[in-house]
């Protein structure tokens, strides 16, 4: 695109400008040269003149005077408020003032009337070979900068001299960036030792840029100087020498001085305004106000010190404007109050708080705070920031902590409330969280509410700081090979508001190095990318990747040791010198990359060889030790003594390396997201050593006891250390020593190792995951998503403990109307949740929520999933007593608490001895130990166990370790029986160290759970034999673990809610490892932990033998002989009828009578009282209606009667008079020893009329004649009862009972009845026993023969109640079978 030509006119006019301001400037002007000898002494003072024909008078012009080593003048001259040195003096003569300096000018002066200022130099660097000038106006920056650059010669002495440069820092145009408040490390290099070995006293001063002011001085036997934190903040008299300081060191050996300098360009903190209680708060009126700023900041200084020499307090009041009290510049101390009754109720008033740093008032904050007064009391609440909340900044990838303050609550019992993105988390008075939404902006509110009612708070809005902005970053070289190449990795373009930036280099998790320049040199391991971490000033990070090809070292010999001494020593590599030369780095990449090939322990002493006499002190080196454990301890399995003896030796390395991190304070960064990978890695080498050691076989008792007590006692220290040491060597078995020495050496410096990373488990990075130290925390992730069919949704999150899984039709089923967009938070929450269940079955301090965000969160509720479901992985649980499971059973109950501890004052300080007293007390009353051991001798035994399932959880049964195959069967409810386990496909295979079964419980209800195991057999096995096991007896070892998801009951009153889990169910993964996956139709508050039960033995005898019991089989042969000689004796005495019929022809007695001739059966019925037969002759007569009479006696043989006990005569009478109805008069002879008779009833049948009459008499027939008379006249089809309901039952159930007890076959007459009359005491027990037998016969064949799995189940149950119903059902349809074909045949043929 052409430009129109005004535009180009434009251009050309403001170019033309520019060059007549640039040629007609102050800068060029003032000419500015500089003289110097060619030659310049070494460590001896020599003059520089800057010569100048004007001096600038609108302007002021800087001059930079420098080499390459050596910043010789830093100055402003011109219109500067303060004059700097050097002085420029006029003179009429330059070349006269140069004579008189020594100085001989190598080019024509061009000027020789102006001005000229002396420099007083000493040169310490033989590499300063050019001196370069520039001068710039800092005003009018598009002015050109001038130069002039003057070459020089430094003259070494004849002699040799040593000389020494400062690694990092010695170019003072480009000053090391290094942040106010780090440690950090300046080393000194020998350039030239003249082949001694120097042993000296080093000298440091701290300058300002122009070395005219000394601030501090240094004194030290190393050739380095570690500075702490916060010592370099020093008021330099002239801005351009604002923080960028000078480091000079000399030294002097036999006579020999050198020196060097380093040059630091120092970035200070910012600074925060704070007021307590927050931008807005509530006040009472008529209590005093106190107006705090004491929680402000100046990230350059000490927390401890005070952080401003001035407050500047500004009040103003819109309600109202002429309080007296309120007005500016109200104070200029931190906190100040404000009397009571001073402020209206009702009106609002405006705080100001300015803050400027004392030494550079750029530095600024302003903060405002509203408060409102009230007449009612109210807690003065704010919130504290602990970490990662500077600034009111957080960085995604760490945990924010907060502290609650209340300044007027007192000794007053207080309740915390911290709310989260609107939901109630935690109740603590800290809050430790991980916050990571896709917003820029958190809020956190805390509510604290005291017993009376009074209440405060407070609201942090927190920004994300997600780091600096996406830079580029690039190395060079970008080829090389391992550990030799050196690689300069560089980083540029990134920016962020909280400067400085500083670059951390990766390989994998080894931490390379870290600088905020490009000055940075790292040796690679084999590695296809740098992993760049740029952190800005509050450690929040952001990753870059870049590409490098490192090809591997060659022809690395792993044996023999002698030839790995050679490849070590000889170049190119000889590791030994690199130390020397300043190299720390190359040389631990280089004995990494050789241990990575070795594989024996010779070689592996020998590389430890190559470590003696290092003294590493850095965070750098302490992450390569640590990875340098780990890499020997991989390479050299199996660990016996002489490898864990290594080991040993390198952790203690590592320890020193820690103390000197202790010891110059260094050991804050650990914590933080640029060294996790470091102070993981330190983790991994304590889990690693403590497992180990207790794996080691242990010393002698007394050695033992005294390393114990030593330790209980707060005085394990090095002395006891050597003292143990020096009597183990004195042993006279070598390999007891050995042992004893392996043991002493692994135990004392793995207990170092936990000791030094107490500090990392003060901030939540145990190093003992089974330690009693607790942090709750809450990290907040809100994520919105488009709903689209049939998609699958992720949701993970930042505190890497859940990961929450759900899809499309969830979000349908709780998004609002014809709405297709919708938001979620996800809240994974880890607190101390104080359980009321025991405490070996606590579920996890995890928690999840999962809520719809809509315009806001109902967090006190929980949703029912109707038409979808939602899936969660708690990756953290809380598996209590998961080490117990390593010891058998031996005892009810044991621990599975490490000891564990706080903080980093001396191992076997009080609080150790505090821990360990305390581990002592609790060791056996806290846990359960769950460890289950069993063993089976016999092929045919089987080991039975068994639990309480509860409803919706799922059993685990981890198998840990099994000497044969074993046949294992998982029931509910019931024992499983013998012949199910045989055909049982759940196999543990022999020498088995992880099998896991899995029992899940659907119900709602719980249920127990039983467990067969038996030894496998491919044949089936005789239960008579008993085998024993092939290279037996089977031993195995297993554990009971529970895994359960739960969900938080919201919809109940407050005193009810309680987890439950009938809406949530874990899932059917072997091990938890990885995770424990729940599923659940709630969307709610959850957690799912896992915790191992004891398991209770049943006992059982599997395969007893079913063999015939003679004892048994002869008691029922003697019962059926009995019964058989019984019925034989009942039918040969007993086969009597109960009843006697007689037939009288009474017609030819009634030749008068006209009438038809009737029959008529007369019953009489003797009753069943004792006694109530008669040896008398009974005397019948019946009367007519006209009065007609008919007689009968009944004669009796008293020897033999007829009449007896419960028996019935029957009289069969032929008549033409008689008739029903009739009275009938009875009377007895009164003969015989028993004359009286009881009479039951009379029964007269007419066999023409079917008309019966029925007398009752029911009483005794004595002397007197019994008249009868009765009403009772029943005819056919009429129905009648007789006596009372409570009566007639009464009859019934005892006929009954005598009938089935066999009470009345036995001792006495058999009843009568109606429809069987005529039967024999013999033929009604044929019956009873037919019956009896039929059911007898039922009842065996439905139990079949006797089996293994019966004798199980009889032992098991008695009776099923299934079966006593069925069994009832068929005995009885086959008893009412049998009545009816034995009555059938009564009737036929009795």
């Amino acid at each position: 695109m052409w430009l129109p030509v005004d535009t180009i006119k434009l251009i050309l006019l403001s170019l033309h400008m520019t060059m007549q301001v640039a040629e007609n400037n102050e800068l060029t002007r003032a000419k500015i040269n500089i003289f110097t000898n060619e030659y310049v002494p070494y460590g001896r003072p020599t003059p520089i003149v800057i010569t100048m024909e004007e001096l600038p008078v609108k302007y002021s012009i800087t001059i930079h005077l420098s080499t390459s080593s050596y910043l010789l003048a830093f100055f402003e001259v011109g219109k500067v408020a303060n004059k700097m040195q050097p002085k420029f003096l006029k003179t009429l003569s330059i070349s006269n003032q140069l004579s008189l300096l020594g100085i001989k000018a190598r080019r024509k002066i061009m000027y020789d009337k102006g001005y000229f200022a002396k420099i007083i130099a000493i040169f310490w660097s033989a590499n300063d070979k050019v001196i370069t000038l520039q001068g710039q106006l800092p005003s009018q920056p598009w002015v050109h900068k001038v130069m002039e650059i003057v070459e020089v010669k430094v003259n070494l002495p004849t002699h040799c001299t040593p000389q020494i440069v400062i690694l990092k820092g010695s170019d003072p145009q480009s000053p090391i960036k290094i942040a106010v408040n780090r440690r950090f490390i300046i080393r000194v290099l020998f350039l030239e030792t003249c082949n001694f070995t120097i042993r000296a006293s080093f000298r440091w001063h701290l300058t300002d840029a122009a070395e005219l002011k000394h601030f501090s001085k240094y004194f030290t036997d190393n050739p380095w100087l570690i500075i702490r934190r916060y010592s370099l903040r020093f008021q330099t008299k002239h801005e351009i020498w604002r923080n960028l300081l000078v480091f000079h060191v000399e030294g002097n050996f036999n006579g020999f001085s050198f020196a060097s300098r380093c040059y630091l360009k120092l970035a200070m903190g910012q600074v925060q305004a704070v007021i307590e209680g927050g931008e807005s708060r509530r006040a009472a009126h008529n209590e005093i106000l106190w107006i705090n700023g004491s929680l402000s900041r100046d990230y350059s200084k000490k927390y401890e010190v005070k952080q401003f020499s001035t407050y500047n307090w500004n009040c103003d009041s819109w309600d109202d404007y002429s309080n007296p009290f309120c007005y500016h510049n109200i104070s200029s101390v931190d906190a100040f109050m404000i009397p009571a009754y001073s402020f209206k109720s009702g009106c609002s008033y405006i705080f100001r708080l300015l803050l400027a740093d004392d030494d550079n008032p750029n530095r600024g904050s302003l903060n405002v705070q509203t408060i409102t007064m009230t007449d009612y009391r109210m807690l003065q609440v704010t919130i504290e920031c602990l970490f990662n909340c500077e600034m009111d900044f957080f960085s995604p990838f760490s945990n924010v902590r907060l502290a609650a303050r209340c300044t007027n609550c007192e000794t007053q019992t207080v309740r915390y409330q911290w709310y989260v993105g609107g939901q109630l988390t935690l109740t603590s008075k800290d809050l430790n969280l991980y916050i990571r939404t896709v917003a820029n902006t958190s809020i956190v509110q805390l509510i604290v509410t005291a017993k009376d009612g009074w209440f405060g708070q407070d609201i942090k809005y927190l920004t994300k700081n997600s780091g600096p902005t996406i830079g580029k970053c690039f190395v060079k070289p970008t080829k090389g090979q391992e550990a030799l190449t050196p690689f300069f990795p560089c980083c540029k373009n990134f920016d962020t508001k909280n400067n400085p930036i500083e670059y951390w280099y990766y390989a994998g998790h080894v931490l390379l190095d870290n600088c905020y320049d490009c000055n940075c040199e790292v040796h690679l391991p084999v590695t296809n990318f740098i992993k760049v971490l740029a952190c800005d000033s509050f450690q929040a990070c952001r990753t870059s990747w870049i590409k490098v090809k490192v090809t591997a070292l060659l022809n690395v010999p792993a044996q023999p040791p002698d030839i790995l001494w050679k490849y070590i020593t000889n170049s190119p590599h000889n590791i030994l010198t690199l130390p020397e030369e300043g190299l720390l780095l190359r040389y631990f990449q280089t004995i990494q990359s050789i241990a990575s090939h070795i594989n024996h322990i010779d070689s592996g002493l020998m590389l430890l060889r190559a470590l003696k006499g290092i003294y590493p002190q850095t965070r750098v080196s302490l992450g390569k030790l640590a990875n340098l454990t780990l890499t020997l301890a991989h390479r050299l399995k199996p660990i016996d003594a002489k490898e864990q003896h290594l080991l040993a030796t390198v952790v203690k390395i590592m320890n020193n390396n820690f103390q000197r991190l202790y010891h110059n304070d260094m050991i804050y960064l650990l914590i933080e997201q640029p060294l996790f990978d470091v102070t993981q890695a330190c983790v991994t080498v304590y889990h690693m050593m403590n497992r180990m050691c207790k794996e080691t076989p242990l010393p002698p008792k007394p050695i033992y006891v005294q390393y114990q007590l030593a330790l209980k006692s707060g005085k394990l220290v090095k002395g006891v250390f050597d003292k143990l040491w020096a009597e183990i060597n004195n042993f006279d078995d070598e390999q007891d020593k050995l042992r004893s020495l392996t043991w002493l050496r692994s135990t004392w410096e793995t207990q170092r190792l936990f000791h030094y990373l107490g500090y990392a488990r003060q901030h939540g990075l145990k190093a003992d995951t089974s330690g009693d130290s607790f942090y709750e925390g809450v990290a907040l992730e809100i994520q919105c998503f488009s709903i689209e069919r049939d998609q699958s949704y992720k949701i993970e999150t930042s505190d890497s403990m859940h990961r929450v899984f759900f899809s499309s039709a969830l979000l349908k089923e709780v998004k609002e109307n014809n709405k297709d967009y919708i938001c979620l938070k996800v809240v994974s929450i880890k607190r101390e949740l104080n359980w009321w269940y025991p405490e070996e079955k606590q579920p996890s301090t995890i928690l999840l929520s999962v809520r719809v965000f809509h315009y806001e969160e109902h967090f006190n509720v929980e949703t029912v999933l109707k038409n979808s479901e939602i899936s969660f992985t708690t990756f953290i649980g809380n598996v209590e007593n998961e080490s117990s499971s390593n010891m058998p059973r031996t005892t009810g109950l044991n621990s599975s608490k490490r000891l564990s501890y706080l903080g980093w004052t001396s191992i076997g300080d009080a609080s150790t001895r505090a821990a360990i007293h305390s581990y002592d007390a609790t060791v056996d009353s806290k846990h359960i130990n769950c460890h289950e051991e069993g063993t089976i001798i016999k092929m045919q035994d089987v080991r039975m166990y068994r639990i309480m399932l509860e409803e919706k959880t799922m059993l685990a049964v981890r198998f840990i370790s099994s000497t044969h195959k074993l046949q294992v069967l998982l029931k509910t409810e019931v024992q499983p029986l013998f012949s199910d386990i045989s055909k049982s496909l759940c196999i543990v295979p022999a020498n088995s160290r992880n099998k896991t079964f899995l029992l899940r419980n659907n119900c709602m209800q719980g249920k127990r759970a039983y467990m067969a195991v038996r030894v496998w057999e491919k044949s089936p096995l005789k239960s008579r034999l008993k085998t024993p096991v092939l290279d037996g007896p089977a031993k195995f070892d297993f554990v009971f673990e529970m895994r359960s998801c739960d969900y938080w009951l919201y919809s109940l009153p407050a005193d009810e809610q309680h987890w439950a889990h009938d809406g949530c169910y874990p899932s059917l993964d072997f091990g938890v490892k990885k995770g424990m996956h729940c599923t659940c139709k709630i969307l709610g508050t959850y957690t799912s932990y896992v915790y191992n039960v004891p398991a209770i033995m049943v006992p059982v005898n599997p395969y007893a033998k079913v063999e015939l019991n003679l004892i048994i089989l002869l008691f029922y042969l003697l019962i059926t002989s009995f019964l058989l000689i019984w019925l034989l004796w009942f039918y040969l005495y007993r086969n009597i009828p109960i009843s006697k019929t007689v037939v009288c022809q009474m017609v030819d007695l009634e030749d008068d009578s006209a009438r038809e001739v009737h029959d008529l059966l007369i019953h009489v019925k003797t009753g069943g009282r004792v006694n109530a037969e008669t040896t008398s002759s009974v005397k019948l007569s019946l009367f007519s209606t006209q009065h007609h009479e008919m007689q009968f006696t009944l004669v009796q043989d008293p020897e033999h009667l007829d009449l007896q006990r419960n028996t019935t005569y029957i009289l069969w009478l032929r008549t033409r008079d008689i008739r029903v109805p009739t009275k009938i008069a009875v009377s007895h002879n009164n003969a015989g020893r028993f004359p009286s008779w009881y009479l039951r009833r009379i029964e007269v049948n007419d066999v023409q009329t079917q008309e019966t009459q029925v007398f009752v008499a029911r009483r005794w027939v004595k002397e007197k004649i019994l008249i009868l008379t009765s009403v009772l006249i029943f005819k056919p089809g009429d129905v009648r009862v007789v006596g009372t309901w409570k009566r007639r039952f009464r009859l019934n159930y005892e006929m009954l009972w005598t009938n089935w007890a066999m009470w009345q076959p036995i001792t006495g007459k058999w009843r009568e009845t109606n429809t069987f009359p005529s039967m024999s005491r013999a033929k009604r027990f044929c019956v009873f026993i037919s019956k009896l037998v039929i059911t007898y016969t039922i009842c065996a064949c439905y139990f079949r023969p006797t089996t293994p799995d019966s004798l199980q189940l009889d032992r098991a149950k008695f009776l099923n109640f299934e079966d006593l119903i069925i069994l009832s059902v068929i005995c009885s349809f086959v008893g009412l079978v049998m009545q009816l074909i034995f009555e059938w045949l009564i009737r036929q043929y009795v």
